[in-house]
């Protein structure tokens, strides 16, 4: 997963879910809070990454030892720390148990289910299929 792509993958999902991206951006958002608002964190070693699928070009530019993601949501806009620098930025809209995030042209949706404080993605779309594997093969730990 190339966090840059990433970070670029999180405006066109907009697109697929048109409401929520007007209703949920930055600046547009005057209801309460999506409830995926938070501080979420997961592991990955290059050995994990590559049993569930990612290929060994991913792996190598995207974690190619041991990588802690932490993902910060936030009025419509997401923080990725922990892979290669710098920190990676995006939105994300939500509507329903549907979640895209979007950056350039690069783009993740998925579906999202928290249970406590474990998240889970359910990747339906990923501009990088390694990027799908990175955020949606293991759930992540709410942590903030």
């Amino acid at each position: 997963m190339e966090l840059t792509r990433i970070t670029a993958a999180l405006t066109l999902a907009a697109a697929l879910l048109p409401a929520a991206a007007g209703a949920r951006t930055a600046g547009a958002r005057t209801a309460g809070a999506s409830p995926l608002e938070g501080v979420y964190r997961v592991a990955w070693t290059a050995t994990e990454l590559t049993a569930a699928g990612a290929t060994r070009q991913y792996v190598h530019s995207s974690c190619p030892s041991r990588c802690l993601l932490t993902m910060t949501l936030r009025a419509g806009h997401v923080r990725i720390h922990g892979g290669p620098p710098p920190d990676y930025r995006a939105t994300y809209a939500t509507t329903g148990n549907a979640v895209s995030f979007v950056a350039g042209h690069y783009i993740l949706v998925a579906r999202w289910s928290l249970s406590g404080r474990t998240l889970r993605l359910h990747v339906t779309k990923a501009t990088d299929p390694g990027d799908g594997i990175i955020f949606g093969a293991k759930p992540w730990t709410k942590i903030g």
